[in-house]
């Protein structure tokens, strides 16, 4: 068996020996998550974006290194309309896996595009715009920013279903129905709009169309349309003979008592069936309207959620890089250990002057203390030798730079210091840099008066003559 956290092979357990990973576990984990993330590639290609989505929210919830599950579940809300959280997803993506990783593809396009991408982000605009206009009860204003942001992204569902529901603020059922099988053609089980198709009986008669109303014929037509017949056929042969004018009026005069007879006793009837429609609506609005709020509220939570995991994601990386940068600079100490130990001294000089030593662990710091304690003395032996030479030959380009290397490295103990000093003054004052020169022969008088006195205090009679 092999760890899938630290690749370590064993023969036996359920743990690994080293990291102590609980592999069997984890197994299940993943074969959960590769089970949701099938079944939610199952939902997505047969258009079942809302229950496929939530299903790939659930595999990469359980093992949020799944790549292709995280991968499909950018393109699914990429396909609804949702491109923030599409693009958020494909970016972590990318920050656990950059190897053939496809989702370095979806965001390199996204780039190429950033007309379409502002195109994308002007629909979310817009939508938002119209929520707006929904909390002041403008829902006219909310109709033009949503037909907008359609008219932008024609697969944004959020959209189309805000869309429906302002027409049914309206009362406009023949403009929501479309909008609404348009959304379950697109997503087929979208739970907003099958309550839209419930409140419209859609999926009775024609699709796409309200189920139509017929008209009943009219069963009394043929017996109140006797009495109608004979009251003509009399008025008729009244007229023949003569009838009076006032029968003429009274009978009119019957037929508009009765037409508002019949206006006061239905009117009431059809206000409070409309009445009651119109509270049905609302009621359903609402009823919607705090799902959608809910699902808002859970997709933010959840989005808070992985930007924890990100934050500890990155916070891990972050905290990996600087272990390798520590290492890398331990191994440096370590390299200009041998190289002290083969003779190269300068090589292991410019190591340990130069690396960082924050963070080392003691015994490094110690290495390092001890390298510069053997190499300091070889450096001065060296170059106080080499410049001594030079200055015995009066050749102070060559004598004064390794001098000054020796004056770095060499200790006031040690026996040459002295003669150091000396060559030092007299190359600076041959050279007219007489404040360097008065230092170091000063320091020389304080140190050891009797060294070379006469040559000492002659250059510094000189300097102080100088200088006045």
């Amino acid at each position: 068996m092999q760890c899938p956290n630290c690749d370590t092979k064993y023969k036996t357990g359920k743990k690994c020996p080293v990291c102590n990973m609980d592999v069997v576990l984890y197994d299940g984990i993943t074969n959960l998550s590769n089970k949701l993330y099938n079944k939610g590639l199952d939902k997505l290609e047969n258009s079942d974006f809302t229950t496929g989505i939530e299903l790939l929210r659930k595999s990469v919830s359980i093992n949020r290194s799944n790549i292709p599950a995280r991968n499909l579940l950018g393109l699914g809300l990429f396909e609804v309309g949702h491109v923030g959280e599409a693009v958020k997803h494909w970016v972590i993506s990318n920050m656990l896996s950059s190897d053939k990783n496809p989702a370095a593809a979806y965001i390199e396009k996204i780039e190429k595009n950033p007309r379409n991408l502002e195109k994308l982000n002007e629909a979310i605009v817009m939508y938002n715009r119209a929520q707006e206009h929904l909390r002041q009860n403008s829902d006219d204003l909310a109709v033009i920013q949503l037909k907008k942001a359609v008219e932008t992204n024609p697969r944004f569902i959020d959209a189309m279903n805000l869309l429906a529901l302002c027409h049914l603020i309206q009362n406009d059922k023949n403009r929501a129905a479309p909008i609404v099988e348009r959304v379950l053609s697109m997503d087929v089980h979208n739970p907003v709009a099958a309550g839209y198709a419930s409140l419209l009986n859609l999926g009775r008669g024609k699709p796409g169309l309200l189920a139509p109303t017929k008209k009943q014929p009219q069963a009394a037509a043929k017996s109140s349309g006797g009495s109608t017949y004979k009251a003509i056929s009399s008025m008729q042969e009244k007229k023949g003979a003569g009838f009076r004018i006032t029968e003429i009026l009274f009978f009119i005069l019957g037929i508009i008592c009765a037409a508002a007879v019949g206006y006061f006793l239905i009117m009431p009837v059809l206000q409070r069936e409309h009445a009651d429609d119109i509270a049905r609506i609302n009621q359903d609005i609402l009823a919607n309207e705090a799902n959608h709020q809910a699902e808002l509220q859970a997709r933010e939570a959840e989005m808070e959620a992985m930007q924890l995991i990100v934050d500890e994601f990155n916070i891990l990386t972050n905290q990996q890089a600087q272990q390798a940068e520590l290492q890398s600079r331990i191994l440096e100490i370590h390299n200009a250990y041998n190289y002290l130990n083969d003779g190269l001294y300068q090589q292991a000089f410019h190591i340990v002057e130069n690396v960082n030593m924050d963070g080392f662990p003691q015994d490094i710091i110690d290495r390092a203390a001890y390298i510069r304690a053997r190499v300091y003395p070889e450096l001065a032996r060296q170059y106080f030798n080499a410049g001594q030479n030079g200055f015995n030959d009066n050749d102070p380009p060559f004598a004064l730079p390794r001098l000054e290397r020796a004056f770095r490295f060499m200790d006031e103990s040690d026996p040459d210091f002295n003669e150091l000093l000396f060559m030092l003054g007299s190359l600076y004052y041959a050279d007219g840099r007489l404040q360097l020169a008065e230092e170091r022969l000063l320091t020389l008088r304080d140190r050891a008066s009797n060294f070379r006195p006469q040559a000492t205090s002659t250059m510094l009679n000189s300097i102080a003559t100088q200088a006045d």
